[in-house]
């Protein structure tokens, strides 16, 4: 299951359909058509994050996990990539609401272990909304990926061609 258009954005697109089946003309339905096409082009590039290609991993009671299949790096034994958390009710992040969160991740599929390399919290699902927060850790300690728990699932995806 992929993620879909953050939730405003597919009022605002049948609003601009609806729009352009009652024209007359032609050149007026191009241009609404257009109009259209570049609207949606740049609220796609403006909510990049929730039109990416998230993949589902995991619900757990702790939140919904879900890794960005478009942006897989393997260096050696080494894969990276993005994962995001959407939780069920907003977390405390330094006394501030964070509803969702996604971390670059690094997996060693040699070693079985994974490291947070960078974080960034929303106040938003879909990180969407404020920034809250962020670390940049490259030099962040590695840690088992446990069978079961979602690194290990993470883990069990990305080195299964290793």
């Amino acid at each position: 299951m992929e993620k879909s258009a953050p939730r405003g954005l597919s009022r605002e697109i049948d609003d601009l359909t609806d729009n352009l089946r009652g024209s007359t003309g032609n050149m007026k339905k191009y241009s609404q058509y257009a109009f259209l096409t570049a609207h949606v082009g740049l609220l796609s590039l403006w909510s990049g994050i929730a039109l990416a290609g998230w993949e589902f991993v995991a619900a757990t009671p702790q939140g919904n996990y879900y890794l960005d299949s478009d942006r897989i790096n393997q260096n050696g034994y080494q894969v990276s990539t993005w994962e995001l958390i959407d939780f069920p009710a907003p977390q405390d992040f330094n006394g501030q609401p964070m509803s969702s969160e996604i971390d670059y991740e690094a997996y060693d599929c040699l070693r079985g272990r994974v490291r947070i390399l960078k974080f960034y919290g929303y106040s938003e699902a879909d990180a969407q909304g404020t920034l809250v927060g962020h670390t940049t850790t490259p030099a962040s300690t590695w840690n088992d990926a446990i069978p079961g728990t979602i690194a290990g699932i993470i883990y069990e995806r990305l080195c299964k061609f290793n």
